[in-house]
């Protein structure tokens, strides 16, 4: 998680934050495949122009990993 950031003599602030849960499998065919969904959020502020803007982000992300030798 990151921090509120602030510029006191600008009048700017935003928020930046990221959620995520993550299952790794621990044995079967599909041992050591990870899972994780991730959760962001930017919060912005006055004074940031196009940044200005509130915005959530939904990820989904597999991993699996391969022995190629």
């Amino acid at each position: 998680m990151q921090p509120v950031v602030h510029c006191n003599r600008c009048n700017k602030r935003r928020a930046l934050r990221t959620r995520y849960l993550r299952y790794v499998v621990q044995d079967g065919k599909a041992k050591d495949l990870a899972m994780r969904l991730q959760w962001a959020t930017h919060r912005g502020g006055n004074g940031y122009g196009a940044l200005n803007q509130d915005t959530d982000e939904y990820r989904a992300m597999v991993d699996y990993p391969l022995n190629v030798f």
